[in-house]
């Protein structure tokens, strides 16, 4: 049965979920131990997902080890695989929730493998493709925002790193665009345009008042950027960060800056893809794109 749109959908919420327990685990105790919530939780729904994929009914007994044994015999006589190693995490799991007990930070780090262990082996089994394949840029509905984490992910994927970055540094700044028209904060930030860059033969104070102009324009350039972050409640710190991260850019967006010498590593590219991401369905939660219907009846969007 081919994914449906809906399915991909949901197949990239549980990647993101993934993404999630990956940060969480790497906080300090005892907040780590949410981690293990959110991997349970991605491994039920995938469960549940692949339930309806291949069309296997689901009983009562709506518990891991139940979801696991039903949607396994449909894909007899290998069934799925990991089956022991995941009772062992949703032991635990209910050890945390029901019981106050936090794993340990090596438990933690053994049920992460054995849930990456568990997609890679099952998921392209079960959907047709690996769960590394499915985009999250798939949760974005604005079409212009999610173009450009869409090329993102490919650049990253074809190890294209500091183009991967700069796409999520486009994305980001058309998401302040959008957010600056909506929050009715939104001034023509073409200001340095409205005079023309200096030549050699212009006197001493054209030149100035020129560079007077660029500096204030960057100057409210960070001003939207902050209303923006605020506006979205995203952290300021990590708006920091990811300018830090990240090359100046064009008006156009068709030209990147970077610091000299500056090469972003695949943890760079990890944290700025994921702030981005967050913004993006924080925008889409305050101002949702008008839906259509397809012609296969379901739900779609379009932007603005």
């Amino acid at each position: 049965m081919a994914l449906s749109e809906t399915a991909k959908v949901r197949l990239a919420f549980i990647r993101h979920l993934l993404v999630v327990a990956d940060r969480e685990g790497a906080s300090p105790e005892p907040l780590r131990s949410a981690s293990l919530l959110l991997l349970h939780d991605a491994v039920e729904l995938f469960l549940l997902l692949a339930a309806e994929q291949l069309d296997v009914k689901v009983g009562k007994d709506t518990s891991l080890d139940a979801l696991f044994g039903t949607v396994s015999a449909k894909l007899e006589p290998a069934g799925l695989t990991r089956r022991e190693q995941l009772r062992r995490l949703n032991t635990a799991r209910v050890g945390l929730k029901h019981h106050g007990t936090h794993p340990s930070r090596h438990d933690l780090q053994e049920f992460r493998s054995v849930s990456e262990a568990f997609f890679s082996e099952n998921c392209d089994r079960v959907f047709g493709l690996p769960l590394s394949e499915v985009s999250l840029s798939a949760l974005v509905q604005w079409a212009p925002v999610r173009g450009p984490l869409l090329t993102s992910e490919e650049r990253h994927t074809s190890g294209e790193l500091r183009e991967a970055v700069e796409q999520t540094t486009l994305a980001f700044g058309v998401l302040l665009q959008e957010v600056s028209k909506r929050a009715a904060t939104w001034t023509d930030r073409r200001l340095r345009h409205s005079l023309p860059r200096p030549g050699p033969n212009d006197n001493r104070s054209t030149q100035a008042l020129f560079y007077v102009v660029e500096e204030l324009q960057k100057s409210v350039d960070h001003l939207h950027e902050e209303i923006a972050t605020l506006k979205l409640g995203l952290d300021p710190q990590e708006l920091t960060r990811f300018r830090r991260l990240t090359p100046q850019m064009s008006w156009g967006g068709d030209k990147f800056f970077w610091p000299p010498s500056r090469s972003p590593a695949d943890d760079d590219f990890v944290f700025c893809f994921g702030f981005v991401l967050e913004a993006a369905l924080r925008f889409q939660a305050i101002w949702p794109p008008p839906a259509v219907t397809s012609p296969q009846g379901e739900s779609a969007v379009h932007s603005a």
